[in-house]
């Protein structure tokens, strides 16, 4: 389904991570910020996504999607990979037609099927924002963007070691605790995910999408 309003498009298919869970799925979601085409390229917007998978062979439940553009491609995409019973292995080898005034160069049902893989193949676990009040409590927590990004915006709890310094600054954590990463929508936070990893540690969890899904997740909460 789909809905245009106030100059975005909303679309959706399948399943939302609630309704998975409710009908006792095993579910997790994975959130995800780019753009609808090259973003260079004039015209270019933002365009956020979730994708739901079974927690254990990665079968894609569901998706929505939300952005001025875009969003209908990224859905009927992956509503074609639901009805085939498709994998995030499929999303990840998904071959489009790329033109930058049409799309990315590496689209968000591509990011999909790798973060999907990443967590399928034990890289890293992942945590949505629920989790850190939840499963994760307790956890520590590493913001690895810029100082100049974390000064126009903050995550609560959150120590910030720049991606770039985390190398030499590993023996600020402890490696007997959990740790949950995040950056501004996840990348970083999965090189960070493996640096740490080669260092020994053993928990380890990117937060799905990054500062820019906790920043939404608050203003859903606070209404």
């Amino acid at each position: 389904c789909a809905i245009s309003l106030l100059g975005a498009t909303y679309a959706a298919v399948g399943l939302s991570e609630r309704a998975a869970l409710a009908q006792g799925r095993d579910a997790v979601g994975i959130s995800l910020h780019g753009m609808s085409n090259a973003a260079w390229f004039p015209g270019a917007s933002a365009l956020h996504a979730k994708v739901v998978m079974d927690r254990h062979d990665g079968t894609v439940l569901g998706a929505q999607a939300i952005g001025p553009s875009g969003a209908v491609k990224l859905i009927d995409t992956i509503s074609a990979y639901i009805q085939m019973g498709g994998t995030v292995r499929d999303l990840a080898l998904h071959d489009q037609a790329y033109a930058p005034p049409v799309g990315a160069a590496r689209d968000l049902v591509n990011q999909a099927g790798s973060v999907g893989e990443n967590y399928l193949d034990g890289m890293e676990d992942l945590a949505s924002v629920a989790d850190l009040g939840g499963r994760l409590a307790g956890a520590q927590l590493l913001d690895t963007r810029t100082r100049e990004e974390v000064a126009a915006g903050a995550m609560e709890g959150f120590v910030n070691i720049p991606l770039d310094e985390l190398r030499g600054r590993t023996k600020e954590l402890d490696r007997s605790r959990p740790v949950v990463v995040a950056c501004r929508s996840g990348v970083r936070a999965h090189l960070a995910c493996c640096l740490l990893r080669a260092a020994g540690f053993g928990q380890v969890a990117n937060l799905s999408g990054g500062y820019l899904t906790y920043v939404m997740a608050k203003r859903a909460a606070a209404r």
